[in-house]
């Protein structure tokens, strides 16, 4: 919507959304039943972290887990969609690279990767576990 405004007008109708509740309502509507809503959020989400990853990674961070973050790495590990998979990966990568924080050791990168580890990480690894140690034939 913003693509044909300068770089400093894109950022003014970004943060104007995002004001206006663009993230809780992208959240919501990741779970939806319709395929073709889910790959535009996604889309639109993907966008945001793109353009201003320091707002999406403060909504991660400000609901501790039990949101977006939590439905991010819900979709990666139950989705059959196969094109949302990498689009999902793609934005967990982006959110907890946390390299370009400043200072390295700043709150905001310890409470995200805190957030993510206490709250996700053995979820995402589940799967693998289970690989590793499969059930004994009946």
């Amino acid at each position: 919507m913003a693509k044909p405004l300068g770089m400093a007008h894109q950022v003014g109708v970004h943060r104007a959304l995002i004001g206006q509740g663009l993230f809780p309502l992208l959240d919501k509507e990741l779970v939806s039943g319709d395929e073709g809503l889910r790959g535009a959020c996604t889309d639109m989400l993907l966008c945001s972290l793109h353009h201003d990853t320091a707002l999406l990674r403060a909504y991660v961070s400000k609901e501790g887990g039990r949101g977006l973050l939590g439905r991010l790495v819900d979709t990666l590990i139950a989705t059959d969609e196969h094109d949302l998979k990498p689009q999902v990966g793609e934005m967990l990568r982006g959110l907890l690279d946390l390299s370009s924080l400043h200072p390295p050791t700043s709150p905001e990168k310890d409470e995200l990767l805190g957030v993510f580890y206490d709250h996700h990480m053995a979820r995402l690894l589940l799967p693998l576990a289970d690989e590793a140690h499969p059930a004994p034939p009946p």
